[in-house]
């Protein structure tokens, strides 16, 4: 049982690691693809521990108070109870909408309430704190979220990472191959 703990521990304080660097490479991210966002900027990113919930707290600059449909990429692992839902708050502020992961691996989901109905959040004009909250040793592994004002572009695709998933599944990456100096050029040349 002692073992278990120590692994348990273990993981934990390797998945904070690298969520913590991951952050600070994703928040980079936002200056060059500002679009990640939706309707809003994403300012800074940063985990806060109260308690037994860990806070994932995006700061995000809205531009227009409203109501804004919330997406997230994020990665949730199969518990014994199943998929974790996610809670979240806005502004300190719990909503009653969460987020339910139906697989376990990275995927785009939105934001719902307990039929599966998207649902929005309010927001003002601003500065906003938009948190996604994991309970115990659940980090909330969450990349990146989007808000968007109109059903229309709301959403995070996630075709391009199951495309390249099966590439890497099934070994039917083209690589490039090494020219004649060492370096690599592009596959065929």
């Amino acid at each position: 049982m002692k073992r278990l703990h120590l692994l348990v521990t273990f993981w934990a304080c390797c998945t904070f690691i690298s969520v913590v660097f991951a952050q600070v490479a994703k928040e980079s991210l936002f200056w060059v693809e500002p679009e990640m966002g939706g309707d809003v900027s994403i300012k800074s990113i940063t985990c806060e521990v109260v308690g037994d919930e860990i806070f994932k707290i995006f700061e995000i600059e809205c531009f227009e108070d409203g109501e804004y449909y919330m997406d997230g990429w994020i990665l949730v692992a199969l518990t014994e109870k199943g998929y974790p839902e996610l809670n979240v708050a806005v502004n300190g502020v719990r909503s009653k909408y969460t987020f339910k992961p139906q697989i376990n691996n990275w995927q785009g989901l939105t934001l719902t309430d307990a039929k599966g109905v998207v649902a929005t959040v309010e927001l003002k004009k601003g500065t906003n704190r938009v948190s996604v909250i994991g309970k115990g040793s659940l980090i909330p592994a969450v990349d990146y979220i989007k808000l968007s004002s109109n059903i229309r572009k709301a959403g995070i695709s996630d075709n391009a990472y199951r495309d390249y998933f099966q590439k890497v599944e099934s070994n039917s990456l083209n690589y490039p191959e090494e020219d004649e100096s060492g370096g690599r050029g592009t596959a065929g040349e």
